[in-house]
């Protein structure tokens, strides 16, 4: 079982939504699929021309929240939107709350 995870705001749903295509096109195994967007509900047309694949076990979406991020103020003036989302997205994965 493959797993993938995504990071993204809307500007970005397309490349994802290409990417998973693209996945979905040349594995021979399922996969689950894990995605923090900025804005959920931009994304919810794309959701629906996939959850009926076969090859996908899983598909999670979870909003992005900056205020998770324990981080001093300096760090968050300094890093941009991208980055906030690996941080959190690390911070997810570490406490295991994203795959649970």
């Amino acid at each position: 079982m493959l797993n993938l995870l995504y990071c993204l705001d809307q500007n970005y749903n397309l490349q994802t939504i290409n990417s998973i295509m693209s996945f979905l096109k040349n594995i021979n195994e399922s996969i689950n699929i894990y995605i923090i967007h900025e804005n959920p509900e931009s994304f919810e047309e794309y959701l629906q021309k996939i959850e009926k694949e076969e090859k996908i076990n899983k598909i999670k979406i979870k909003k992005f929240n900056k205020k998770v991020i324990s981080i001093t103020q300096i760090y968050l003036i300094d890093m941009s939107q991208l980055q906030l989302i690996f941080a959190y997205t690390s911070k997810i994965i570490w406490k295991k709350t994203l795959i649970t």
